[in-house]
């Protein structure tokens, strides 16, 4: 996310997990996206991950899993993509557009 408020790149990283129900960023990709970011100015403002065989409702998994209460937690499914804070337990929607 930039100074303004707005989106400016999706990083695809990896599942470093290789569980079907979980994921865990790859963390040297991980490290590169953030410093990418911190050299554009930018800010890591949440993450994104698919339910292909569910909804685009959080698991138990994302749910307790959900380190940053600030980052917004995109999830896509087929026919959907929702979004959520994740803070303290709590599910929180958020309006998309």
């Amino acid at each position: 996310m930039d100074g303004e408020g707005r989106f400016r790149f999706a990083y695809p990283l990896s599942n470093a997990d290789p569980s079907p129900v979980s994921y865990t960023i790859e963390p040297g990709e991980h490290f590169r996206a953030m410093r990418h970011a911190e050299s554009m100015g930018w800010e890591i403002a949440g993450v994104f991950h698919s339910h292909p065989g569910g909804t685009a409702m959080p698991s138990m998994i994302d749910v307790q899993s959900a380190l940053e209460p600030d980052w917004i937690y995109l999830i896509a499914a087929p026919g959907e993509i929702r979004g959520y804070y994740l803070r303290a337990g709590a599910i929180e929607e958020i309006a998309l557009e």
